[in-house]
């Protein structure tokens, strides 16, 4: 899928386009950062890719046509990204999970819908991909209630999934059809 835009509640421009190499050094510094800013997400801000691993990752992902590495971009700022991550496997081919992160500081401007709008579209224009899955920690209801305004519904809850600054959370998984 091309590059495409989206305007915002605030009314500047969201550009969603695949990652590439060259965004390799950009991406690690957001992704430590993000990781920072929130205790909602997998990533603790650690980040454990060289350049250089980070380089080859997105260019391998660019290829894939199931899936891939995303940015969003506001006035050339990294503002946010997001993962689709499908199978090789015949069996499991079928289906793709998403990750997704957006600054803090832009929470609230409507790029989640944004993300879902063209990870949506994305994935149903493949014409192969049938689910597409996330996981979510079980008390993030804003992005509960995003996931659910696109259609994803609740198939199962992890018990103890997550450990935070020494609390122990659920993870519920939750599915949309394409």
């Amino acid at each position: 899928m091309p590059q495409t835009d989206y305007v915002l509640k605030d009314g500047r421009t969201l550009v969603i386009s695949r990652a590439k190499k060259e965004d390799a050094a950009e991406m690690l510094a957001f992704l430590s950062f993000v990781g920072k800013e929130t205790d909602f997400l997998l990533n603790d801000g650690t980040i454990r890719l060289t350049l250089e691993q980070e380089e080859a990752f997105l260019e391998q992902s660019a290829q894939n046509p199931l899936g891939g590495i995303f940015t969003g971009r506001i006035e050339g700022e990294l503002v946010c990204s997001f993962g689709l991550t499908s199978q090789s496997r015949d069996r499991v081919k079928h289906n793709v999970t998403i990750g997704l992160t957006v600054l803090k500081k832009c929470w609230g401007l409507g790029i989640g819908s944004a993300i879902f709008q063209y990870a949506l579209a994305f994935a149903r224009e493949t014409g192969v991909l049938k689910n597409m899955w996330l996981d979510v920690r079980a008390d993030n209801e804003r992005a509960i209630a995003l996931y659910q305004k696109f259609g994803f519904a609740q198939i199962g809850r992890r018990k103890n999934a997550l450990f935070v600054n020494g609390i122990y959370y659920d993870e519920i998984l939750m599915e949309v059809e394409l």
